[in-house]
Parts: C-alpha cells; sequence; structure tokens
C-alpha cells in the first residue's frame, strides 16, 4: 500500500481507543456529530481487535456492500447475536452463509406473498379484536409489545406453519431481555464475564433457553415426518445435496429457524412501532393513511391486487425506516487493505456505515429531522442513489425478509386504521436507543379509540 495514501481525519479520544467510548455511550448523538465535522471517511479509534472507522457516503456504503464486497466480510465471531442463534444467517459469513443464502431464498421470494396474505390478516385481526377492547375500556397499551407479538406470530405462521398465538408475548419478552443483555455486553468493555452468575446474566441464560424449546417444538413435528407444507422450514428439513445426497442436520436447521425468528422479531416490531409514533405525531398523515385504506380496500382487508395501491402508506413506512432504521449500524472487517476516497483502511479495521447517520445527512435530505413521506414519491425518489436509504442493509447481504415486513406494514395500517384511531399517551417518554435494532427505549404508549368514520 503506498504511503501516500492519507489517514482519515476524526475525534480525538482516550489515548489509543480514541472516541470508541464516547460512540458506545451515545452512538446516536455522537456518530451524527462525527460525519458532519469530520467528513465522509471518518477515524474512531481502535481497540486490541480493531481499528474503527465509518463510512458516510453512498458510494463508499456501495464501495464496501456490493463493489469490494470480497474485501469487506462480517466478523461472525463478533457478532453478539451468535450466543443465541448459532451459526444462523444473520451471524454466519463466507461459504456457509452463501450456501444457505441460497438455499432459503425461495423461500422469501415475491411470489410467496400472496400465499403469506391470509395468515397477516388473520393474525392482524385476531389482534384488532383485543385494540378494540382496549378502546372500549380506555386502557393504555405498549404499541412495541404489540407489534411484538404481531411479528413472532407472522414470523412463525408464514415461515414454519405454526400457530403461536397463545405464546407470541412470551417468546417476544425472552427475546426482548436476551438481545438487549447481549447488545450492552457487547458494548460496555467494563461488563462482567457472562460466565458469573449475576441476576441478569442468570436471566439471560433462563430466556435463551425459553427461545431454544420454542425452536426445538416449532421444528419437531415436520423434522420427525418430513412432511412439506411448501413453508421455510419444509425448505431447510427436505433440502439435499445434489452430489452427496446428504440433508442439513438438525443443529444447522436450528439455527436457522432461530436467526428467521430473531429477525423477524427485532428488526419488524422495531419499524412498525416508529410508524405508529410517527403517525401519532402527524395526525395529516395519519388521516391520509386512513382514507388510502378506506377507498383502496373499502370495508374489507387489502388483497393481493390492493397491495401495490396502498402507495401512501408505504411511503409512510419508507419514511418511519429512514428517521429511524431498526438496522441503525452495519460493519465490515477488511481482509486486506484499501484505499477509500483517497484514505488508507489497514487489513483488519472494522469499518462502519450507519443507516442512521446516513438518512439524516443533510448533504442528502432536505430538513432530514422532519417526518415527510412524500420524500419517497416517485418524483421525489427519482435519481436517488439506492444507497443513501438502506434500512434493509445492501448488497447480498440485504435483508430476506423485507418482503413480508413491507407487506405486513401495509395490511397492518389499512386494516388496523379502519377502525380504529389513537393517541400516544400524554407525558409518557419516548426515545430511540441504539440497541441491537433501534428501538423505544421506554415503549411507545397509547391510548386507541374507537374511530368515527362520518
Amino acid at each position: 500500500m503506498s504511503n501516500n495514501h492519507k489517514i482519515p481525519p476524526g475525534p480525538r479520544g482516550l489515548p489509543y481507543f480514541g472516541s470508541i467510548y464516547r460512540m458506545s455511550i451515545d452512538p446516536l448523538q455522537y456518530l451524527p456529530e462525527v460525519a458532519e465535522k469530520y467528513g465522509d471517511v471518518t477515524y474512531l479509534g481502535r481497540t486490541p481487535a480493531y481499528r474503527f472507522y465509518m463510512v458516510s457516503h453512498p458510494d463508499h456504503i456501495k464501495h464496501i456492500f456490493v463493489d469490494e464486497k470480497d474485501k469487506y466480510t462480517r466478523d461472525a465471531e463478533i457478532n453478539p447475536v451468535r450466543a443465541v442463534i448459532g451459526n444462523g444467517l444473520i451471524a454466519s459469513e463466507g461459504p456457509y452463509w452463501l450456501q444457505q443464502r441460497r438455499l432459503m431464498q425461495p423461500a422469501f421470494h415475491r411470489r410467496m406473498l400472496p400465499l403469506w396474505l391470509g395468515d397477516v390478516k388473520d393474525a392482524i385481526a385476531d389482534q384488532l379484536q383485543q385494540w378494540k377492547s382496549m378502546a372500549a375500556r380506555e386502557e393504555p397499551v405498549d404499541i412495541m409489545q404489540e407489534m411484538i407479538k404481531l411479528a413472532v406470530r407472522v414470523t412463525t405462521k408464514t415461515m414454519f406453519s405454526v400457530d403461536l398465538s397463545d405464546e407470541a408475548g412470551k417468546l417476544g419478552s425472552s427475546f426482548n431481555f436476551a438481545l438487549d443483555f447481549l447488545y450492552h455486553k457487547f458494548t460496555n468493555p467494563l461488563s462482567l464475564p457472562q460466565s458469573i452468575p449475576t441476576p441478569r446474566s442468570r436471566r439471560f441464560r433462563e430466556a435463551v433457553r425459553a427461545i431454544h424449546k420454542m425452536a426445538e417444538g416449532i421444528i419437531d413435528e415436520q423434522y420427525a415426518n418430513q412432511i412439506d407444507k411448501g413453508d421455510l422450514l419444509s425448505t431447510l428439513i427436505l433440502a439435499r445435496d445434489a452430489k452427496s445426497g446428504e440433508g442439513l442436520t438438525r443443529q444447522e436447521i436450528f439455527d436457522e429457524v432461530l436467526a428467521v425468528l430473531v429477525a423477524g422479531f427485532d428488526a419488524t416490531s422495531s419499524a412498525l412501532s416508529w410508524t405508529w409514533y410517527l403517525l401519532a405525531k402527524h395526525p395529516e398523515a395519519l388521516i391520509k393513511v386512513q382514507e388510502e385504506g378506506a377507498r383502496v380496500c373499502g370495508d374489507n382487508g387489502p388483497t393481493f391486487e390492493d397491495l401495490s395501491r396502498l402507495t401512501y402508506i408505504e411511503m409512510v413506512f419508507n419514511e418511519a425506516m429512514r428517521l429511524y432504521p431498526p438496522g441503525w449500524l452495519n460493519g465490515r472487517v477488511a481482509q486486506e487493505d484499501d484505499v477509500i476516497d483517497g484514505y488508507h483502511i489497514p487489513a483488519k479495521s472494522l469499518v462502519m456505515a450507519s443507516p442512521y447517520v446516513l438518512h439524516r445527512h443533510p448533504k442528502y435530505w432536505d430538513n432530514p429531522t422532519e417526518f415527510d413521506p412524500t420524500r419517497f414519491s416517485p418524483e421525489s425518489s427519482k435519481g436517488r442513489s439506492r444507497f443513501v436509504f438502506v434500512p434493509f442493509s445492501g448488497g447480498s447481504h440485504i435483508c430476506i425478509g423485507r418482503y413480508l415486513a413491507l407487506m405486513e406494514s401495509k395490511v397492518l395500517f389499512a386494516m388496523a386504521l379502519r377502525e380504529l384511531d389513537y393517541e400516544l399517551v400524554e407525558g409518557h417518554p419516548v426515545e430511540p436507543v441504539a440497541a441491537l435494532s433501534l428501538r423505544p427505549k421506554h415503549g411507545i404508549f397509547i391510548k386507541f379509540k374507537k374511530r368515527d368514520k362520518t
């Protein structure tokens, strides 16, 4: 590597560690400030394992996700979620990841959407009945917890043909605690080893046991009987290597079931929760969503043909993911020396791209902190780089479940807001916290109200 290449600028901090500690304390405040002050490629500091860099330009994100994707890989060993899902798709890398991705991709294809629609509508209709009862009692509800239950139920029904309506709340709570525990342990260098039996570590192990027990129950019947139900689980169980004739081991299937559960629970529930919040804060947008749902769907839930006509709801969901992207930070490890925008990136550096930073960058968005769904109209989107808006990541690692998440959002808000109005519970604090996904720290409490359609 030539010595002519520059060292990226960056903030000063602790000796050796640089600003890594500040980043771990308040990344949502700190990282946008760093990008604005120091530019598109910045150096943040180092730990014994890595030097840390951040890129904040769409061309640079395309560079690490697409153009030089073989140079930049996910480091499975530092992915905290591995403690829950083992070597599942969202934690693995290399040839094994590629093999599993190719195997699973058909089960998530767009052509599956008509098959999923009935299950999605049924899950939403059931929760809608509960919300109507809450509206009659004027009972506040944490919509984040409701979205967790919905996401778990939709994921298990569409992917595994299992109805976990009665267990969705318990499973969601277990995931909630386990992933928060892992994130805070991963970002806090002073945290105690997981092997020390503190109350939190014991509760973490109990949560993981509950999750694993649920996953084993999901697998058991189909694995024993080799039943083809046309879902993802059937794909995993019945897959055979073209040369050897061997199938996946039970452990491999188990890991992939857990990976899909985590992705469906964490990212989707967060994105839907922030959409509820933003619509409550912007009643004019809420009215447009209600009007579109009534115009397109009438008194029924949306048909498959209706989905493409729910364009404003899609714009609202995209704008929610712009402001509060569930996957707020992505990292890749440079496998060899590289140059980005004239700056030297040494091998074994961790290069981070933050959708949260990029989605609020004034260079790419007018009034970036304001809620404006029309940013995603065809006219406003024309000519925009697809690497300016990356809520589902990008390149070969783009979220495999993105079509299901988008469909779920359209069906949810078309159905629920036809029947109900709602408002935020006054005085309850709502603020994002950068955990494994970008989630509301204290939940989002709302009160449903029966909608007056006159």
